[in-house]
């Protein structure tokens, strides 16, 4: 080989050496920085805990009703996730930890609520929950004392929530009920979300923090932005996903089915009823119409409920209003944390508001007040 060859050589490899140097330092400085600053992320220790900790299982028992599936541990108080949880004599409903149990009188306003963990009020006060305030907001209204029965659960969707209204809300004879409506309330019960990422995600042979917070981190935007189908379990046909909520196919149609029922019993049963369509992910948007939280969760589900004969509350065309107002791109403001979506004390207020305007301009709901 020649002295020519051989400079020509050198360079080129002192210069791959040189680059795959700078490339390896750069990747153990990244994953010296995921250690520090993201350790609860790559931990799957900490991941499960996480998990864990959204048990309920301190306040809940299985049902003997197989369509309730599990129901609040009659007459229980307990601390859980940094609040007081307190159920009624019977375990129907949640209740204050501060106040008396209250009893219906010929006089009392009667205030149901059934939906899931954001109606319970999901690591807030019982009189921080947007029921406890849309009570106080109707007693002062009709100046009346009105009795509220929240009979809300982490975790149950539309099947179970008919099952309770049904078995428990329709015997009582509310004046009101009102229907949380969440977008996965179409799943199955006790099934994992389809955007579940298992607390081992990412976990590898070399045991890198910094491939593992890099596959998690792609999973979750993956999930994010998700329209796919998933093959149903019962036949051949698929439910079509958007952000981990379903919004066609044969369990949607169970669900909306379920929904259906539970809006001819409360026909039968003279219980006018709000159906309160929530969605924390909602974001601010120029024009709705482009936007497919909106186009396949939102706008045909809303005439899909009128017609069942509920009275809708949409929460998307009212949280644009809310962005544009206080300036928000989005609900994160009153999330729970950067990792819980559920709503906190302002988060709950809000959703007060916007139930409560809808009851003020309803003929119907003004002849039960009066």
């Amino acid at each position: 080989m020649s002295k020519h060859h051989i400079r020509k050589i050198y360079p080129a490899t002192a210069t791959v050496i040189l680059l795959i140097t700078s490339i390896l330092s750069s990747l153990f400085l990244a994953e010296l920085f995921i250690r520090e600053h993201y350790p609860k992320e790559i931990d799957t220790k900490a991941l499960q805990q996480d998990i864990d900790n959204t048990r309920i299982s301190s306040f809940t028992r299985p049902s003997n009703n197989r369509d309730i599936v599990y129901e609040f541990i009659p007459d229980v108080q307990t601390q859980w996730q940094g609040v007081t949880v307190r159920s009624s004599k019977d375990g129907y409903y949640r209740i204050s930890a501060k106040a008396p149990r209250t009893y219906s009188t010929d006089n009392t306003f009667k205030l149901a609520v059934v939906g899931d963990s954001t109606a319970f009020g999901w690591k807030v006060q019982y009189e921080e929950t947007y029921a406890y305030l849309l009570k106080k907001k109707i007693e002062k209204k009709i100046n009346r004392k009105v009795e509220l029965r929240n009979y809300s659960l982490p975790g149950y969707n539309s099947h179970q929530l008919l099952a309770i209204f049904k078995s428990r809300v329709v015997p009582w004879k509310p004046n009101l009920t009102i229907l949380h409506y969440d977008h996965n309330d179409a799943d199955p019960v006790k099934e994992k979300p389809p955007n579940y990422i298992p607390p081992e995600y990412g976990d590898n042979i070399i045991h890198s923090a910094l491939i593992k917070f890099t596959m998690r981190r792609i999973r979750y935007k993956y999930n994010q932005t998700l329209t796919t189908a998933i093959k149903a379990k019962d036949n051949n046909e698929t439910d079509l996903i958007f952000h981990n909520y379903r919004y066609a196919g044969p369990q949607y149609r169970k669900h909306l089915l379920a929904l259906q029922e539970l809006a001819t019993q409360a026909q039968q049963a003279d219980i006018p009823i709000v159906c309160f369509i929530f969605n924390t992910f909602t974001t601010l948007q120029a024009d709705p119409e482009q936007d497919k939280m909106y186009s396949l969760l939102h706008k045909p589900l809303v005439p899909k409920l009128r017609n069942m004969g509920y009275i809708v509350v949409d929460s998307y065309p009212l949280s644009q209003k809310i962005f544009r107002q206080r300036g928000w791109k989005d609900w994160s403001h009153t999330w729970i944390s950067k990792k819980d979506a559920h709503p906190n004390p302002l988060g709950h207020k809000i959703i007060a508001g916007m139930i409560w305007q809808r009851i003020k301009k309803t003929n119907i709901l003004s002849q039960k007040i009066q």
